[in-house]
């Protein structure tokens, strides 16, 4: 018996290394939507944050999924917001860095994390005060997008608007699902 739980336990971590290693040899550069220019490259750097172009960041998106997927609801529309506004922040970092188009797919993320959790939240079993402050996270989150949009092209503020748009029909639902209650 013991024998058969050894080899079960280390098919499951190879099958899981394995796993991790298609991950991380599948993530494809990102690129211009104007051109063939590729708008990031992996770099190796330390003593700075994370950044979505370091090397490593596929394997912390990786965590950040697996950890998602297996928390309760009430953790989960934490982890969302978390990694929302965490990317809000990283998105910032590269526009720093000048690297507008990478800026962009990360705040595209951002705000698909934020739109998950305005669904999420709006579970029957999210008490009114959870529904509440999420109104206000999405307020805020919406002028913070608002504020990046100076350093966009015309053409990317296209989809900075959009990204807007379906964050204000979010927001609009879920007020009319608290003043239902």
């Amino acid at each position: 018996m013991h024998k058969l739980r050894i080899t079960i336990s280390t098919a499951a971590l190879i099958f899981g290394i394995a796993i991790v290693g298609v991950s991380l040899t599948a993530v494809s550069p990102v690129h211009s939507a104007e051109g063939d220019l590729q708008a990031s490259h992996r770099r190796v750097y330390f003593g700075e944050t994370i950044l979505p172009d370091h090397a490593v960041y596929p394997a912390l998106m990786m965590m950040d999924r697996v950890e998602l997927e297996t928390a309760p609801l009430n953790k989960k529309l934490d982890l969302q917001v978390e990694y929302s506004l965490r990317r809000l922040e990283y998105a910032r970092q590269l526009i720093e860095k000048n690297e507008i188009e990478l800026a962009l797919t990360t705040l595209t993320k951002s705000q698909k994390y934020m739109l998950h959790a305005a669904e999420d939240v709006k579970a029957p079993e999210v008490p009114l005060e959870v529904q509440k402050d999420m109104l206000i996270v999405l307020d805020r989150y919406i002028a913070q997008v608002r504020h990046l949009d100076q350093h966009f092209s015309n053409s990317q503020l296209v989809a900075i608007n959009e990204l807007i748009d379906e964050l204000e029909a979010a927001q609009y639902h879920l007020q009319l699902c608290v003043k239902a209650e």
